[in-house]
């Protein structure tokens, strides 16, 4: 749900609704995603739940991968490898970049099947920016993949930006030393960080570690039946049945009119 700041007169307190707009953008684009996901499903997402909400999401429950994965096995490790590129292939297929790949964005399911979520920077190749923002994927993807092979994350415990652009700047380099587990996909991850994968798909690098994990790539997991997604739902508009709702929040209607009857700038479109 996009969370609101108040919107005031006192004109100190102007710049507070800039986040509640890009809020509202973010569960745009959620929503547009999951549009996709619905038409073309994947096992490699989390689920939306219905409920016939469109100003909120309700989502099935994941365990956070940095959980899970200390009890993982080197075989569950090359799988989950395989689904996020699974996962990223299916994105890129359908004209999405993600936008902000992430280990805190993955998660495994009650199959301990590895799943995909929070798409609320994503941006579809029909937008002005999608040449910028696609490039980025490969690097934060190359991220993710080392942290499942190996249970390292170099951006991990940073305290400052320039922590973080520093060690992101020896990534790009190629001076960062790849960790125990992971050096089976070295050059893969290399090129993520390095910018040398930016002309070769997802589809294309899924193929090939597809063909480096042989043995897991035929593996099937159990799919949760529909029913369980059925009954998901169904708790679900129960409890809204029964929610009461904040008088305080707005549809984004309500809210752009209070923005520009205080004289404050509320045009979505400079972050659509």
């Amino acid at each position: 749900m996009p969370f609101q700041y108040a919107v005031i007169e006192d004109p100190d307190e102007h710049y507070l609704p800039e986040p509640s707009l890009r809020s509202f953008i973010s569960l745009e684009k959620e929503l547009a995603v999951y549009a996709t996901l619905k038409a073309h499903p994947h096992s490699n997402f989390i689920r939306r739940l219905e409920t016939g909400q469109s100003n909120c999401l309700f989502l099935e429950r994941l365990e956070p991968l940095e959980r899970a994965w200390p009890r993982s096995t080197k075989p569950e490790r090359r799988r989950w490898a395989l689904e996020l590129l699974d996962a990223v292939s299916w994105l890129e297929a359908h004209g999405w970049a993600d936008g902000d790949l992430a280990v805190r964005n993955l998660g495994v399911d009650g199959n301990n099947r590895l799943k995909l979520f929070d798409f609320g920077s994503a941006v579809h190749s029909s937008h002005p920016d999608y040449a910028i923002d696609v490039v980025r994927d490969p690097f934060e993807m190359a991220t993710c993949l080392h942290y499942i092979l190996s249970g390292i994350d170099p951006l991990k415990n940073l305290c400052s930006y320039a922590e973080v652009k520093e060690v992101r700047a020896q990534l790009a380099g190629g001076h960062e030393v790849i960790g125990p587990g992971a050096e089976v996909l070295a050059d893969i991850i290399h090129d993520g960080w390095t910018g040398r994968s930016s002309s070769t798909s997802f589809g294309q690098i899924y193929k090939r570690v597809s063909s480096l994990f042989r043995s897991i790539a035929g593996a099937t997991l159990p799919e949760h039946p529909e029913s369980h997604y059925q009954r998901l739902e169904s708790r679900c508009r129960d409890w809204l049945g029964r929610a009461s709702s904040n008088a305080g929040f707005q549809e984004i209607e309500g809210y752009l009119r209070d923005c520009k009857a205080l004289g404050i700038d509320a045009d979505l479109d400079v972050w659509r």
